[in-house]
């Protein structure tokens, strides 16, 4: 399998400063391995915990102090900071 090409993007959802609407963009080429059940399995599952495994190791990365300060301030702000 290739990746072509993938981004993600993170928006503030609009009333919820705690709160971020994510999208994951991705084009790959699967080769001939997406052709069997088990290769078109195992990219699915890929698609399924890919993102969810990035924004687990975002918030270890950033840490709980800076999720709440995060928080904090948009709070103080009226909106997403």
């Amino acid at each position: 399998t290739e990746v072509l090409l993938s981004g993600n993007v993170m928006r503030p959802v609009p009333g919820d400063p705690t709160k971020t609407q994510f999208t994951t963009i991705a084009h790959i080429n699967p080769g001939g391995a997406a052709d069997t059940p088990l290769g078109a399995q195992l990219a699915n599952k890929i698609c399924v915990h890919g993102p969810v495994s990035f924004i687990r190791k975002l918030e270890t990365a950033c840490g709980p102090e800076a999720l709440a300060e995060e928080a904090a301030r948009a709070n103080l702000n009226g909106g997403p900071a």
